[in-house]
């Protein structure tokens, strides 16, 4: 087919070669009609017979598709003729031969250009190819490129998958610089891949052990203590788990039940203990069976109740003690069965006869074997109290004899007490832990640390920040030390006795003084003071008559003053230089013995409220060390403990709450405006919160305890539930205790209620 009879293809189908009828008047016309169709059929037979040999089906092809036939064929020839003007045909060269071009020879360039589409840095790859190679080379070193491209994409993938980080921007960005970046960042952070990806394999775990919503929810949020929140959301599943267990028993404990449980409890405990003692009492009355003994003939052998009737009806008693309680000792015991005596009471009244059931024996560190001796041999059991790191018996027990100038810096060795022996020799004891009579903690602390290893189970005080107590030492630079005597020291502390008698008349107070001698002095400088002071003389009128002078205004040397407990001691410690700015010497009496430490240990802890220690000495004048002598050491930390204010360094209260439910009492507490503090004491039993409030400047307004795992630990409902509250409220504390079913069940009304309480006390306080 030539060009141009493409051009006749557009008229065939405007010839019309139908069949149809005609009439006589336009039969002429339609025959030359047809005549002329026929004749432009004629020329078009050769045009369409070389179609023939072109088209795929000729045999079903219309004429009516001709006219879309020749319009595909021009469009066709005019896209061949834009190649051959496009500058691209001298680049390809001879490769370029028209419609007989091997495309698939272009495969390579094509892949290139695509690859520049989707990634555009290798467009400036491409370039520098270009500009150096042949085009077959370049094609294949940028198809390389990419490859290698990819591949880093797909290793990055890996490892964002197996860290579990978000790789969904690197596989969406074309940009193989940031990429590059990325890898580099990633490769230099060896240590944050790792956690990364042990953060997703515990998040993973998480998921397969069911806490798929928690694992979600820290894949999405940044939180400080992720097991925290695994914990809670543990929690919360077992106390669901309990609840729904045993939910119509707890349902009965809900709301002030519990409380009124322990108000009932404590009811009970006293009537228990009262009626037990009138019990007791009501027995021994009842079943006393005093013989009746001889009470005819001469009185000399009246025996039992009739020697004791005639005895009663004496005007002036000719028998001795001994000789009524060894005539009349079964009748003593019926009628009376509780008898306390000293050793040498013993020895003196009681006959070898006389028999008790049960001998307890108090203070027996102080108590020689020899003196104990005559009691336990009358007893059928024996139980002996004491503490070994306490006084030990010496001469000075029995005996107030002063020595004179500086000999009472030898001290005689102490000889071997009955708890001493006790501990050897019975199976069983029992240590008693409790310590109680510290309004203070500082009181105790130091001793619970250097004696007792901390083993001590002490309250905290509501009044810790309280003026007036705690512990304080008072300095005395122009102390001087002479003839076992300190003046300045006496003087100074009978002023004080003076001043406190006047700002704390309600306080009772005792002193203490390091040796005897200067015990006397103080004594007498004290009743020269009182002789013109008449507020001093009240106030030791006061304390002889207000409890049967259990509390009255003492003086006493470190050696007999074991027992007794004042709610302020003054301490002297009477050694200094002898001349001002001298050294001091190193004899400190008793304090240098065997027993220095456990005579220390005694004198500092008998205040209740405030310990003052009165000296003419500082830390650094005492030549002592952990190594040498124990007793002077623990001096010498005393007074470095004293002038710290008795801090050992620890806080009293915590930042960090010891128990959950504590934590989030704290934190809405907090929310509302109070300051919080948690865990507040120093050894044994803490207050899980206390609560501060800048209108109560003297300590806690109150405290929190809640039922967490030190309450459930106890070991009777007695100790956790009466004797600790009982303990805590005798040093000040406001308790409120927090039930965890409460906080469980109905948050807010807890919150609600537990505010409504801490206001009350608020006014309280104010009122």
């Amino acid at each position: 087919m030539l060009e141009g009879d493409t051009d006749l293809l557009t008229t065939l189908a405007r010839i019309d070669i139908a069949d149809y009828r005609v009439t006589v008047d336009d039969l002429p016309n339609a025959v030359a009609a047809r005549r002329s169709a026929l004749a432009e059929m004629d020329g078009l037979l050769p045009v369409l017979a070389s179609c023939a040999t072109v088209l795929k089906h000729p045999a079903t092809t219309t004429p009516e598709r001709a006219t879309e036939l020749s319009e595909s064929v021009d469009a066709m020839l005019a896209h061949l003729a834009s190649i051959d003007a496009d500058p691209l045909r001298d680049l390809l060269g001879a490769r370029l031969r028209g419609p007989d071009t091997d495309t698939a020879s272009f495969r390579g360039e094509l892949t290139a250009l695509d690859l520049c589409e989707t990634e555009p840095a290798l467009s400036r790859v491409f370039a520098e190819l270009l500009a150096a190679r042949t085009l077959d080379d370049t094609a294949e070193r940028l198809t390389a490129y990419a490859d290698a491209a990819e591949s880093g994409r797909d290793v990055i993938a890996d490892l964002h998958r197996a860290t579990g980080a978000d790789s969904g921007w690197v596989a969406a960005t074309q940009d193989c610089e940031l990429r590059a970046v990325h890898a580099a960042e990633l490769a230099a952070d060896r240590a944050g891949l790792q956690s990364h990806s042990m953060v997703h394999h515990r998040t993973v775990r998480l998921s397969e052990l069911g806490f798929g919503a928690v694992a979600s929810w820290l894949r999405l949020h940044a939180v400080a203590h992720p097991h925290a929140l695994v914990l809670a959301h543990l929690y919360r599943g077992l106390a669901t788990d309990v609840f729904t267990a045993h939910g119509e028993l707890l349902r009965a404990f809900l709301g002030t039940e519990l409380d009124d449980l322990r108000d009932r409890l404590a009811q009970a405990d006293n009537l228990l203990q009262s009626t037990a003692a009138a019990q007791l009492a009501a027995k021994l009355y009842q079943g006393a069976r005093p013989p009746v003994g001889v009470n005819r003939g001469r009185k000399s052998d009246y025996t039992e109740m009739g020697l004791l009737a005639h005895v009663k009806d004496l005007q002036r008693n000719r028998h001795s003690v001994r000789d009524v309680t060894r005539r009349a000792a079964q009748a003593l015991l019926e009628l009376k069965p509780c008898w306390m005596m000293s050793p040498l009471a013993v020895s003196q009244y009681l006959s070898r006869d006389t028999r008790f059931d049960l001998c307890i024996i108090d203070e027996a560190s102080q108590m020689l074997p020899g003196a104990a001796l005559g009691a336990v041999l009358r007893s059928k059991q024996v139980m002996i109290v004491g503490d070994n790191n306490q006084l030990p018996p010496s001469d000075l027990f029995s005996s107030t004899a002063a020595s004179t100038d500086d000999d009472d810096e030898d001290f005689t060795e102490e000889a071997e007490s009955v708890l001493e022996m006790a501990g050897r020799a019975l199976p069983r004891s029992r240590r008693l832990r409790w310590h109680y009579r510290s309004r203070n903690s500082s009181l105790i602390a130091f001793s619970n640390r250097i004696i007792y290893d901390d083993q001590l189970v002490v309250f905290p005080s509501a009044w810790e920040d309280r003026d007036g107590m705690g512990v304080r030492l008072e300095h005395l630079a122009d102390g001087l030390y002479e003839k076992s005597l300190n003046h300045v020291e006496a003087e100074a502390i009978v002023d004080a006795v003076a001043r406190f008698a006047r700002t704390d008349a309600h306080r009772s107070l005792g002193v203490v003084a390091m040796n005897v001698q200067q015990r006397n002095l103080i004594n007498d400088l004290l009743h020269e003071r009182a002789v013109a002071d008449d507020a001093l003389r009240s106030y030791q009128l006061r304390w002889e008559v207000e409890g049967d002078g259990i509390d009255s205004l003492f003086v006493k040397n470190l050696e007999n003053v074991q027992g007794d407990e004042r709610d302020v001691i003054f301490i002297s410690t009477v050694y200094g230089p002898k001349e001002p700015g001298g050294p001091v010497h190193q004899h400190f009496g008793p304090v240098n013995g065997k027993a220095g430490r456990r005579r220390l240990n005694v004198l500092f802890t008998r205040a209740r409220e405030q310990l003052v220690t009165f000296t003419s000495m500082l830390p650094g004048d005492i030549s002592a060390d952990e190594h040498g002598n124990p007793g002077r050491y623990m001096l010498r930390r005393w007074l470095e403990y004293c002038t710290n204010g008795g801090v050992h360094g620890e806080a009293t209260g915590h930042e960090k709450p010891g128990a959950r439910l504590a934590e989030h009492i704290g934190a809405r507490l907090i929310e509302r405006g109070y300051t919080v503090d948690y865990e507040v004491g120093t050894t044994g039993h803490r207050v899980d919160l206390a609560i501060r409030h800048p209108d109560w400047p003297h300590g806690y307004l109150c405290g929190i305890d809640c039922d967490g795992e030190e309450y459930y630990s106890s070991r009777s409902a007695r100790d956790r539930d009466i004797l600790r509250q009982q303990v805590l409220q005798g040093l000040g504390w406001k308790l409120y205790r927090a039930w965890s079913v409460n906080w469980y069940n109905d948050e807010e009304a807890e919150l609600n209620r537990l505010l409504a309480w801490i206001r009350s006390v608020t006014d309280r306080g104010r009122g």
